[in-house]
């Protein structure tokens, strides 16, 4: 009897431990303090009124956006060198490449990027599947960052 209980108590304390152990993992990676990981935050695609949207019509204005945070105490309210997107066929194949504008409030390590379009047509992307990529390279062209996963969005005839 003493034996089984003992085994359940120790059961118990092993998953208290192992969730205490994941929980100060999660908190290693939090943005936040002191991480230093250059890092995306949030992606998305999306029409005039900036609400993600995954389904377009080729006559529908269409945006990118990307927030991403860096670490680097040099980059403070400075733009990336480089800030781009690539767009794939959903087989893969590259269709087009665009330089993105910054954004960000001075003195901020939280930036974004961003890029829109008239429609969709002006890409030009024809009705079909399609994915986004975005690629920031850092204020000292050090440290680059691509998101993943890839934004996955539709064009549709009107």
């Amino acid at each position: 009897m003493k034996r089984v209980f003992w085994v359940k108590q120790t059961g118990f304390c092993s998953v208290v431990v192992l969730t205490v152990s994941l929980l100060a993992g999660a908190a290693w990676a939090d943005p936040i303090g002191t991480a230093s990981v250059f890092q995306f935050l949030q992606a998305k695609v999306f029409p005039a009124d900036e609400t993600a949207q995954q389904t377009f019509r080729t006559t529908d204005v269409i945006g990118f956006r990307a927030d991403y945070y860096d670490p680097n105490p040099a980059c403070v309210g400075v733009a990336p060198v480089l800030a781009e997107l690539f767009i794939f066929t959903a087989e893969g194949l590259f269709v087009k490449q665009f330089s993105m504008s910054n954004s960000g409030s001075v003195g901020s390590k939280f930036r974004g990027v961003f890029r829109s379009f008239a429609s969709a047509a002006a890409i030009p992307l024809t009705p079909g599947s399609y994915t986004a990529a975005f690629l920031v390279r850092d204020c000292t062209n050090a440290n680059s960052i691509v998101v993943a996963p890839f934004l996955t969005f539709r064009v549709v005839a009107p």
